[in-house]
């Protein structure tokens, strides 16, 4: 059974494979730096979201097209609206909807528009710019005549409901980095660009349960220090779909180093990271000895024993780590991997009498 490899036994592991010369106090710097770009590597090493980098949430709904029967010229426009739906006390929607408007009388300038809302309370709706940074102000506006629909076409995700903000284990805290995946009541949705819905009428010109979605992230002050994650789907809703999201995770980078922390992958994958990191650093090595040839003067310089090794080991890692993820999400393994798990002679598809002669 694997086990599990702080930090400081990464840059350890590394360590033992190393000369340097002549600044040997640069050295734990060094390999720690190529822990954490090998650690990125990894983390996107696949064309799919590695198993461990994924969490579902299903507490999300489409809401029930609400009829308009009053529009505001005033900063923001705020119009009035009742559900479609009978069950529902008012017009349904919440704070942070995105919403498309159509059919207005009058107040034209509002119809086949996409926006964001604010609910002052359940028979009122404040317009808003998607961004949430202005409001649709409407004092130039024709005056609102009659009719006009609302339809519900964007949730807000949740984040600090669906990310963990107490862990038990902090090295594991994880944040939403897009979504991958979204269903309405279980039928799967086509991922779509926002360029493609944005030039194709069509997406919008009917309305139902949705059939596409894309991921919107709206950020703000410290270069997205708070983000706003949403899910914006067509055709817009008529009517409340039970929405599940598929998400994929980010780690905090082993950038902010700590000795006792320890990687976010299975322990199974721990040993391909040191061993990424020395495959990189070698041929960095490579690259320095070439410029000295070249008679190029270098700072400082290092060795690392076995470097075609490592490179050879990276190549057999990634497949590895390719492959125990699509297991652990249900593919059927393969032959290479049923061979690696069964035969305790072979780690990662390199035999013990290799081993034996190599580091």
């Amino acid at each position: 059974m694997a086990t599990r490899m702080s930090n400081l036994a990464l840059r350890n592991k590394c360590g033992n494979f190393i000369k340097v010369d002549p600044v040997p106090e640069a050295l734990n710097e060094m390999i720690q730096d190529a822990l954490i770009t090998a650690n990125r590597e990894i983390m996107d090493i696949d064309v799919v979201s590695l198993a461990w980098m994924r969490e579902s949430y299903n507490e999300l709904f489409t809401r029930a097209y609400a009829n308009i029967s009053a529009a505001t010229k005033a900063d923001p426009c705020v119009l009035t609206a009742a559900s479609h739906d009978t069950g529902v006390t008012g017009h349904g929607f919440q704070n942070d909807d995105i919403v498309f408007v159509d059919s207005i009388n009058g107040m034209d300038q509002l119809n086949r528009r996409i926006l964001r809302i604010n609910c002052p309370d359940t028979t009122t709706l404040e317009l808003y710019q998607l961004n949430d940074q202005n409001a649709i102000v409407s004092t130039d506006y024709d005056a609102y005549a009659s009719g006009g629909k609302i339809y519900h076409c964007g949730v807000k995700i949740p984040h600090t409901t669906i990310e963990p903000t107490a862990p038990v284990d902090a090295d594991y805290r994880w944040t939403i980095k897009q979504i991958f995946a979204a269903t309405f009541d279980l039928y799967p949705a086509t991922p779509m660009a926002a360029e493609v819905s944005f030039a194709d009428r069509r997406y919008w010109a009917s309305v139902g349960r949705p059939s596409k979605w894309r991921y919107e992230r709206y950020g703000y002050s410290q270069l997205d220090s708070s983000p706003e994650h949403f899910l914006m789907f067509s055709n817009p809703a008529d009517k409340q779909y039970n929405i599940e999201i598929h998400i994929e995770r980010t780690y905090p980078d082993l950038g902010t180093w700590d000795n006792s922390t320890y990687p976010p992958h299975p322990p199974e994958i721990h040993d391909c990271i040191w061993r990424r990191a020395l495959a990189n650093l070698g041929t960095n090595a490579e690259k320095q000895h070439g410029k000295r040839r070249g008679g190029e003067r270098i700072s400082h310089d290092i060795e690392v024993l076995y470097s075609q090794f490592w490179s050879r080991k990276a190549l057999e890692d990634e497949r590895f780590i390719k492959e125990f993820s699509r297991n652990l999400l249900g593919a059927q393994p393969s032959q290479g991997l049923s061979v690696r798990f069964n035969n305790p002679g072979l780690v990662h598809g390199v035999s013990s009498g290799m081993r034996a002669a190599r580091p």
